[in-house]
């Protein structure tokens, strides 16, 4: 995972120290997963008092500064973001091989895409895929994820060709590494199938969005021969809309419109 700073004054309460690294490093990571930024700050700002205890840790303290800079460039606090993964990068410099020097590279390279500085985050993105395929192995879930990075990067630039080669390439790998039905895996393809559609290639964005609906048919319990499998389908459309997920309503309405069934 990848985090960022703290607000140790204001959020740590009284015994904030008491905890182990261990014990806080879990609860930090924790809190980032549930989406509470503010208190994964605090409570990764006090794993990194703890991690700089001597004698210091260097895969532990690496690890926290990896987390507050994933934390802060999620908050906009990206000069905060790009100091902590460059402190990453400067303390295992003597590892430019590692998987470890790779997510570093792949976070600042989030930094600065998302501060829309393409030109700084492109070489970055494909120096990490070139560093996972050698340290991880070419179908990892880790180059998985570094290949989706740039195909959206190219897709933010609006490179939808570039975009579509490397989104294909994360399928591919995110496959053989996490399975066909992962969710990462289909988030991959969806984003896939919009491409092909924007870029008019029919036939290939028709098989992308088959297997997406297939998916959804899936996690909904309905099958191809449902009765009513279509309208059940725009009903649940219309729901997403009303909950404000219109995102997730217009990949199925799109993924329908290429179903021969609903017409």
């Amino acid at each position: 995972m990848a985090l960022a700073t703290f607000s140790l004054l204001t959020f740590a309460g009284p015994n904030a120290y008491a905890k182990t690294w261990d014990e806080l490093i879990v609860e930090g990571e924790g809190e980032y997963r549930a989406r509470n930024l503010a208190q994964a700050l605090t409570t990764l700002e006090a794993a990194l008092v703890e991690a700089l205890k001597e004698p210091v840790d260097k895969q532990k303290l690496a690890r926290t500064l990896n987390d507050l800079g994933v934390v802060e460039d999620e908050l906009g606090q990206y000069d905060k973001a790009i100091k902590y993964q460059q402190r990453v990068l400067n303390l295992i410099s003597d590892k430019p091989d590692s998987a470890a020097y790779a997510t570093a590279l792949n976070n600042l390279a989030n930094v600065f895409k998302d501060q829309h500085k393409y030109d700084q985050a492109e070489p970055l993105y494909k120096q990490v895929i070139g560093i996972y395929e050698k340290s991880t192995g070419p179908d990892s879930e880790f180059v998985a994820m570094a290949n989706h990075n740039i195909a959206s990067l190219y897709a933010e630039m609006g490179n939808d060709k570039d975009a579509a080669t490397y989104f294909k390439l994360a399928l591919q790998a995110g496959e053989k590494s996490l399975g066909p039905d992962n969710d990462h895996v289909i988030d991959t393809l969806a984003k896939l199938a919009r491409i092909e559609d924007k870029r008019q290639n029919r036939d290939e964005a028709k098989v992308l969005f088959k297997r997406y609906l297939q998916h959804v048919q899936t996690l909904l319990g309905l099958k191809n021969d449902t009765p009513d499998r279509i309208q059940k389908l725009k009903e649940i459309v219309a729901d997403l809309k009303k909950e404000g997920q219109t995102g997730n309503a217009e990949l199925i309405e799109k993924a329908l419109s290429y179903d021969e069934s609903s017409k």
